[in-house]
């Protein structure tokens, strides 16, 4: 899957001589990148090539210099947090440009479940959720249900997803009775009910940064003020994101 998705991206930002600013964007934020590409393109002389996979997976990349990774769009302050303390992203380049929250989702109604029932789950029913190695959903959803008290007795039953997309699959597919995934991930999906909302604190974010690589690159720095100009904010609306918490570290 992640393979496939940087294939795509690397075609839709292979189209000419024009400068490229690589921006490695989170599972997460699959749905928006595109129209946020279009926009920037359409107002900046350069080109955009998007990198998709989970958080911690395109963090990793950029730790070990795989990439030619300009900008990073990631669904975890932690995971742009640890680049900016091995100085591989600009530490002032941070800052959050979206929220969103957690949500338990299943196929078929199921009225008296939610987060603080998953404990009653009968004992062969299962729960999909990214793998919090990877991914910043499974990080979220990890935490969320050690805040709970549920993580000790329920991590034998987790189905782990490489990312958010991939947990939302196996609950769709019947590999998993739930799934917890970010609203915004099941936002549209037809085949699948909202069982519960997550009430924040803390709220799951997307933080921007720009990279050692992109460090001296004006187009990369364009982009990182884009996604949190009026343009880019009211793209993330549009795709069901809510406005950051989380006061920017200017």
């Amino acid at each position: 899957m992640r393979g496939a998705l940087v294939a795509i991206g690397l075609l839709v930002g292979c189209r000419g001589g024009a400068e490229r600013v690589t921006v490695a964007v989170a599972t997460a934020a699959r749905g928006v990148a595109p129209d946020l590409e279009t926009a920037f393109e359409a107002d900046h002389a350069g080109e955009v090539t998007l990198l998709f996979g989970g958080s911690g997976t395109l963090a990793d990349d950029v730790v070990a210099d795989r990439s030619d990774i300009d900008v990073v769009l990631l669904a975890d302050r932690g995971d742009i947090d640890r680049l900016a303390d091995k100085r591989l992203v600009v530490a002032e380049s941070r800052a959050p440009v979206a929220a969103t929250r957690l949500v338990l989702v299943s196929t078929r109604p199921a009225p008296h479940l939610n987060f603080a029932t998953l404990g009653q789950l009968a004992g062969d029913q299962s729960i999909a959720l990214g793998n919090p190695e990877h991914s910043a959903a499974g990080v979220h959803a990890s935490a969320l249900l050690r805040r709970l008290g549920l993580w000790d007795a329920l991590r034998p039953r987790t189905v782990l997803g490489g990312d958010v997309a991939a947990a939302l699959a196996a609950v769709r597919r019947g590999q998993a009775q739930v799934a917890i995934v970010y609203e915004t991930e099941a936002r549209g999906v037809k085949d699948i009910e909202v069982l519960d909302r997550a009430d924040p604190p803390p709220v799951p974010e997307l933080w921007v940064a720009v990279t050692r690589h992109g460090a001296d690159r004006e187009l990369a720095a364009s982009f990182a003020s884009f996604v949190r100009s009026e343009t880019g904010q009211r793209l993330f609306r549009e795709h069901g994101f809510l406005p950051p918490a989380s006061p920017s570290r200017e």
